[in-house]
This record gives structure tokens, C-alpha cells and sequence, in this order.
């Protein structure tokens, strides 16, 4: 959801960008003709994208019913989508690389395959812990799969307007993405059930793989003879896990249980190895280190980390509080969220035109301040017997604030970073975005769940106790956005106010 919105907060950036292109490529593209076969390739490249961000936003309004039916715990059941960001985001830069050295569509093909077959054991599993070990599973396919559907974009359409509109067509399929995941996801657990989210996924991924194979040419790899790093992604991914797992221990019980000091020890452990690894071992690292010695690098990465959290724990939220606590079936719950997509694709155009008045500091501490006051609004509106509509209002100014900072996160993120490196850093930033919602998720799931049991062990009613719950949940969420502000103001200065330089979405050097 958070990748599908920053991605439309950016086109039209991108879009315009993308027609400065040289005398070279304007030749090029007036040769290029659309065919049938590229059509459907653009399709099938637009549907996978659109399926995999589908996947992280369509399980949200099924969690009331993923509890019910498999047995997780309160504290539990945001396993449900950590576990595909985790693993999501642990393979994106990894992926990348691999397709660059082996060939975008051999690692398409096999990504969407086991996609597909990971889907089917999500439908098929009996229990939490099936669930969320297909759930990561299908993750890490889901971040194999990603970048190569613009690679492979990049690789068929040439520069000018072809490319313009390839990747316009593709932005908009990816925008769409969390309304229909939403509306999508209600109409199937009220309908069929739950394992039909998941069991549609391999006939799509069947027709796309035979569209890819049919009508994408297999090129020859960027980068032949190269190697990957392997060990990097292991590593990062599995501190990541420990950290969630043992942040949600803590929910369960405290920080000096040995189910939480251990994990939470051995991510310290793995995260101290990452960063020698990354510095000193590694022939090719994951993440080039000296990435973090730019100041605007990492104010965009800390700021996305902390509005991540926030934008992921909301959902999340929203979802469980509409259903649990206000009475709403999974598709009163969709159409309920939709507004808040709806209203940042609405406020996307807006996104650079703020940064050019008020350069990167001021529009993401405005995005930040905004957005804080509409979770603290929504903490206001819970209540035992509210509304369904009531919390329409504040996520809408939530929404707006989140549509502030897109555009300059984004741009941030690669702001005096070497051309050679723009590819590295814009991957950086996605990645971020990921594994920082993972975490932020975490933390105040492990607290709204703190929380409510101990109003029901005070004596409070279960509908008093989780709406206590909710209402630490959405003051968090707060908390997190005001410090996403505060890091703006301190880290970044003027950066950004007078113009704003997108950067290009197809770089020629990705590699670190």
C-alpha cells in the first residue's frame, strides 16, 4: 500500500521527466509501433505488479476472520502481514541484483511461479504457523518479482513516449492497488471465505506467466559474470524477523522474558554482522554504507521508517476496530478505507508542487504534524458504540499528511547521491518502507495488545479493553509521525524549495 501511494505521489514527476529524453531516444521511440503482443505484455507486467501490492492490503480486512479460523493470538495476528514485508523487503535489492546477472524474465518467471504455489499453501493452510511460513514464503516471490516487472518494462519499451506511457499505465494499475485490495478482500471473506483471497492467486499468476513467456523476449543479462550478495540479504532479513518476533514477545509478555531478551539480542547480534559484512566482506555488498554518510539519504530513509510504522499500524487499526469493536462486515470495512486512498491519489499532484514553496524539511514536518493530529483525532472517535463512518473524517486527514511526504522522501532519498549509486538509493528508500512498516507494525500491535489486557485484567468489559487498545494504538501511530517531523526539521534544511529534480526511474547503473 505505502510503495503503491509513494509510487503515484512521484509520477507525475516521473512522467516529465521521462520526456526529456535526447534527439536519440525521440528517433527511437517515432520508430516503435504498439503490436497486440506488446499490449498484453504490458498488461501481464501491470497485472503481477498490481497482484503483488494487492496481496499486502487485500488480507487486512480478513484478519477478524484469519484469527477465527487458523488461531492466532491477539498478539499474533499481525504475523498475518509482517511476514510478507519482512520477507518482501529482504528480497528486493536482491532480487534486482539477480535479474541484472541471470535475466529480468528468467527471475520474472520463476518469482511469479513460486508466487503462485506459496499462494496455494496460504489458501490450503490449517493453522497460524503453515499460514505464516507460506505467507513469507510468498513474500520473498513477491520481492523477486517486483522490480523485475519495470526492468523487464525498461527492457521492451524504448525511451520517449513509449516508455512514458508503459510506465504511466503500469503507475496507475499499482495506484489502484489498495482500493481494489480492499473492496476485493471484503467481497471475498463475506462471500466465499478467506482462502479465496489466496486461491485466485495461481490461475492470475498462470495467465501471466503465459503472457510473459509468449510475448516478452528473454535478453540477455545486464550484468553477466557478476556475483550477489547472498549472505547480506540473509542476514538483514532474519534480523528483522527476530526483531519483530521478539518486540512481539514483549506484547506477550515482558522485555526480560527469555522469549523476548533472546530474539531481541540476536537481531542486535546479526545487524552488528550485517554492518561489518556490508563494510568489509562482502565483493559486492547488498547496501553500499556510504550511502549513510549523506545526510539527506538518511533523514529520508529515518523519516520513511517512522511514517511506515505509522501508515501500516493504521490500517491494521482501522481494520480490527471496525470489525471487532464497531460491528462492520469485511466489505463495510474496505469500502470504509477507500476514501483514504482514494484522497492520496486525489492529493498526488500536489506532492511537488509543495516541495518546490516549501522544500523537503518543511513539507515533510507539515505532512508529519498533519497526519499526527488525525490519528490523535482518531484515538478521540474510538468508542464502544460508534459510528462505522466516524472514522472516515480523521483518516482523510491522515491521508492528506501522508500525501505531503511522498514526493519528498522520495526525492531526498537520492539527493546528492552519486549518479552511480541513484539506483541503489531509490532502492534503499523502498526497502525502508517495507521492513520499516513491518517493525512500526509490530511495536504497536505488541502495545494495543498490552494494553487491552490489562483492561481486562482491571475488570474492564471486552468492547471497553479493546477500544482502550485502539486508542494507544492510534497515539503511537501519532507519536511516530511527530517524530518523522521532528527528524525533518533536524536533519534537513532547505534542501528541495525552488525546485525539485525527480530522478529517473530506469538509472543505467543500479549495481552498488
Amino acid at each position: 500500500m505505502v510503495r503503491a501511494l509513494a509510487f503515484m505521489c512521484t509520477l507525475t514527476g516521473t512522467v516529465a521527466l521521462m520526456r526529456n529524453t535526447s534527439d536519440a531516444a525521440t528517433g527511437r521511440a517515432t520508430e516503435f509501433r504498439w503490436t497486440p503482443g506488446l499490449l498484453v505484455a504490458l498488461a501481464a507486467l501491470c497485472l503481477a505488479q498490481l497482484l503483488e501490492t494487492v496481496d499486502i492490503t487485500v488480507v487486512n480486512v480478513a484478519l477478524p476472520a484469519l484469527r477465527t479460523r487458523l488461531g492466532f493470538s491477539a498478539a499474533t495476528l499481525h504475523w498475518v502481514i509482517t511476514a510478507y514485508t519482512i520477507c518482501f523487503g529482504g528480497c528486493l535489492l536482491l532480487g534486482g541484483r539477480i535479474g541484472d546477472l541471470v535475466g529480468y524474465r528468467r527471475v520474472f518467471a520463476s518469482g511469479t511461479a513460486v508466487f503462485g504455489l506459496t499462494s496455494l499453501a496460504c489458501a490450503l493452510a490449517g493453522n497460524a504457523g503453515e499460514f505464516v511460513a507460506a505467507r513469507g514464503l510468498q513474500g520473498a516471490a513477491a520481492g523477486f518479482v517486483s522490480p523485475m516487472t519495470l526492468a523487464l518494462l525498461a527492457a521492451i519499451f524504448p525511451e520517449g513516449r513509449p516508455r512514458t506511457i508503459a510506465v504511466t499505465v503500469w503507475g496507475a494499475a499499482t495506484a489502484v492497488s489498495g482500493s481494489l485490495g480492499f473492496v476485493a478482500g471484503g467481497l471475498l471473506v463475506d462471500g466465499p471465505g478467506w482462502r479465496w483471497i489466496f486461491a485466485i492467486n495461481p490461475v492470475i499468476c498462470g495467465v501471466v506467466l503465459a503472457a510473459v513467456l509468449r510475448f516478452v523476449p528473454a535478453a540477455a543479462p545486464t550484468s553477466p559474470g557478476g556475483r550477489f550478495d547472498v549472505v547480506g540479504a540473509v542476514v538483514s532479513t532474519c534480523a528483522a524477523g527476530l526483531l519483530v518476533y521478539g518486540v512481539t514477545q514483549i506484547g506477550e509478555h515482558s522485555w526480560r522474558a527469555p522469549s523476548a531478551f533472546v530474539p531481541l539480542a540476536a537481531a542486535m547480534l546479526l545487524l552488528t554482522y550485517f554492518a561489518l559484512h556490508e563494510t568489509r566482506l562482502a565483493a559486492h555488498p547488498l547496501i553500499p554504507l556510504r550511502l549513510f554518510t549523506i545526510r539527506t539519504v538518511v533523514a529520508a530513509n529515518l523519516t520513511q521508517l517512522l511514517i511506515s510504522g505509522a501508515i501500516y499500524a493504521l490500517f491494521y487499526l482501522l481494520s480490527l476496530e471496525l470489525q471487532q469493536l464497531l460491528g462492520s462486515n469485511a466489505l463495510g470495512t474496505g469500502s470504509a478505507l477507500v476514501p483514504f486512498s482514494v484522497l492520496l491519489l486525489v492529493c498526488a499532484g500536489a506532492g511537488p508542487l509543495v516541495v518546490r514553496y516549501l522544500g523537503f524539511r518543511g513539507s515533510i514536518a507539515a505532512g508529519g504534524l498533519i497526519g499526527a493530529t488525525g490519528m490523535l483525532a482518531l484515538a478521540h472517535t474510538v468508542t464502544a458504540d460508534g459510528p462505522t463512518h466516524a472514522v472516515v473524517l480523521p483518516s482523510l486527514i491522515v491521508a492528506f499528511g501522508f500525501a505531503l511526504t511522498f514526493v519528498p522522501i522520495t526525492v531526498a532519498a537520492v539527493t546528492g547521491v552519486p549518479p552511480t549509486d541513484h539506483g541503489i538509493a531509490s532502492g534503499l528508500v523502498n526497502v525502508t518502507r517495507t521492513l520499516g512498516g513491518a517493525i512500526g507494525l509490530a511495536v504497536i500491535a505488541a502495545a494495543t495488545t498490552g494494553r487491552t489486557n490489562h483492561l481486562l485484567n482491571t475488570g474492564s468489559s471486552a468492547h471497553q479493553a479493546l477500544a482502550g487498545g485502539f486508542r494507544l494504538g492510534f497515539d503511537l501511530c501519532a507519536i511516530l509521525l511527530s517524530l518523522a517531523a521532528l527528524a525533518a526539521i533536524l536533519l534537513l534544511h532547505s534542501e528541495g524549495r525552488g525546485h525539485i529534480q525527480t530522478p529517473n526511474p530506469f538509472p543505467e547503473n543500479t549495481n552498488p
